[in-house]
């Protein structure tokens, strides 16, 4: 059988970024169980690009013909759910291929699925990375004209139509989606809702390694991620932890963390050590080691360093919120705390209840990993991926 997989973007498609996490993943998986199986991109080529790439220019992906010439069995269609890719969605169901529509953080929080949420926290991210105080009124306006008029949930509906089933990466998420699309006329769309989170790689797993007094927080801290990140509380969160706690040290890991101290003009406690971006057969080791898995957040789709962090046999601390449900899911699989109130000393308190959980042998690293292999590990999610589209969805 042919599954391919296409993501209407034109990303790099390198061995080490792209096929190590969530569309790519998902190709390097289906030919591990046995599928013939491709990666779709836009064109241009890299140099870099697997073997595994097949490019197109947009308007190819537009044409039924194009699809129909490839044969396929099926195809998980990376889209989001994006109106800016229901031609490409249009486009596959006309060729006659069954796919599954993957999303990601659309619809999360919507006015319709879930409105005491989307008042309280969805405009928080455009207003967070809006720039000057005018551009973030104009964004803030624009998010209430679009809400109020549901112009995205209803273009999102019509490419929702054209998919054999749709999953999303957060049980919160499913029900707010199909909440939303219920409500906009089409209770036959939720019928065709379900959970699936992102695939983690086999390589991120417990391995027995003796756990160590070690807090570890992995994500991007480029200037332009802190507004998400929020890469300043976090600091000092730790700073205020690590000085009642002597015996715990904190790693804070990924592309620009060595930057953090100097460009943030923080005082980290010399228990924080901060590194680079690590490949991932060094990331493991350390998650491994690890107790605690850290974030501070304002918003993520799904955490895939978080998921790891629990398949390696980390409890997890993050922020309570909508924009964050995925920690919802992690935390239930086994272990770690939901941070209700957003300071440093509310999350220091929660690091200390959870390092105190470990003390008193409340928490099992190889149940908590083994909980989240069977969620998140690359073959079994491909597998559930595989059934969907083989069964017959309502």
């Amino acid at each position: 059988m042919k599954i391919y997989c296409c993501t209407p973007k034109n990303f790099h498609a390198d061995e080490d970024s792209f096929f190590s996490r969530e569309s790519g993943l998902f190709c390097r998986s289906l030919q591990s169980l046995g599928f013939e199986s491709k990666s779709i991109l836009l064109l241009p080529h890299y140099s870099l690009d697997s073997t595994d790439v097949l490019r197109g220019t947009y308007q190819e992906l537009c044409n039924p013909a194009w699809w129909r010439a490839l044969q396929l069995d099926g195809l998980i269609l990376y889209s989001w759910a994006a109106p800016q890719f229901t031609a490409v969605a249009k486009a596959v169901h006309q060729a006659g291929i069954r796919s599954v529509i993957y999303m990601d953080t659309c619809g999360l929080v919507s006015r319709l699925g879930s409105p005491k949420s989307w008042w309280l926290y969805a405009w928080r991210p455009s207003w967070a990375t809006s720039g000057n105080f005018f551009l973030k009124l104009y964004s803030f306006t624009k998010f209430l004209v679009d809400s109020v008029l549901l112009v995205t949930p209803r273009r999102r509906v019509r490419h929702l139509a054209y998919g054999h089933a749709i999953t999303l990466p957060t049980r919160s998420g499913v029900m707010w989606m199909k909440r939303e699309v219920s409500l906009l006329g089409r209770p036959d769309l939720a019928a065709k809702i379900f959970y699936s989170p992102h695939p983690q790689r086999k390589l991120f797993e417990y391995d027995g390694t003796i756990k160590e007094n070690i807090i570890l927080c992995v994500a991007r801290f480029l200037p332009e991620d802190w507004p998400q990140k929020r890469p300043a509380l976090l600091v000092e969160s730790l700073n205020t932890f690590l000085r009642q706690n002597a015996g715990w040290k904190a790693f804070v890991v990924g592309r620009g963390s060595p930057q953090l101290a100097k460009a943030l003009s923080l005082q980290p406690h010399k228990s924080i050590y901060f590194l680079g971006p690590l490949p991932h057969q060094e990331l493991v080791k350390h998650y491994q080691k690890a107790k605690i898995g850290f974030w501070t957040s304002l918003w993520e789709g799904q955490q895939g360093a978080a998921a790891q962090a629990l398949s390696c046999g980390c409890s997890i601390v993050a922020p309570a919120s909508p924009l964050n449900n995925c920690f919802e899911d992690y935390v239930s699989l086994g272990g770690g705390r939901i941070v209700t109130e957003d300071d440093p000393k509310s999350f220091s308190r929660d690091l200390e209840l959870e390092a105190s959980c470990w003390q008193g042998d409340k928490r099992d690293p190889e149940t908590m990993s083994l909980a989240a292999l069977k969620v998140f590990r690359a073959d079994f999610v491909t597998t559930r991926i595989i059934r969907l589209l083989e069964e017959k969805v309502p």
